[in-house]
């Protein structure tokens, strides 16, 4: 499980090292705040997922994090949907058909659970599938 603080971009492999290094030095300057989970929401009509309680302090970590890559590497992230945190419960492996039935389960659920994440990792995309390239803070 994660929450996705910045959208995937493109950035050359050659210069992975120089994009830790900035991301380290972020992590260093800006505690990561806790994370609240409550309850169910979706993304009808094939995503299931827990709900990030809004929280001015994460807004902020997420703001400042969007606005040190900008100024120090000049990434521009599109987040065409704003900042959304949550936690994927059902994406890829929920057929549309199958959909109303677990929606049905899951809304009527309640979750609560709050948690200090213990870092913040780099994902790179292999081709296939995303995996850790780099955790910071951990």
């Amino acid at each position: 499980p994660h929450l996705t603080l910045i959208p995937p971009f493109t950035w050359p492999e050659m210069r992975f090292d120089v994009l830790a290094d900035c991301l380290h030095g972020f992590t260093r300057q800006h505690p990561i705040p806790t994370v609240r989970l409550l309850n169910f929401s979706s993304f009808p009509p094939r995503v299931i997922f827990v709900n990030v309680e809004p929280d001015p302090e994460l807004q902020q970590f997420q703001q400042s994090l969007e606005n040190h890559l900008e100024e120090q590497l000049n990434i521009r992230t599109d987040r065409q949907y704003g900042f959304h945190p949550h936690v994927t419960v059902a994406f890829k492996d929920l057929r549309e058909s199958v959909f109303p039935q677990a929606w049905a389960y899951f809304s009527a659920q309640t979750f609560a659970h709050t948690f200090q994440p213990p870092g913040m990792a780099l994902l790179r995309h292999n081709g296939q599938y995303w995996e850790v390239n780099r955790e910071f803070g951990v």
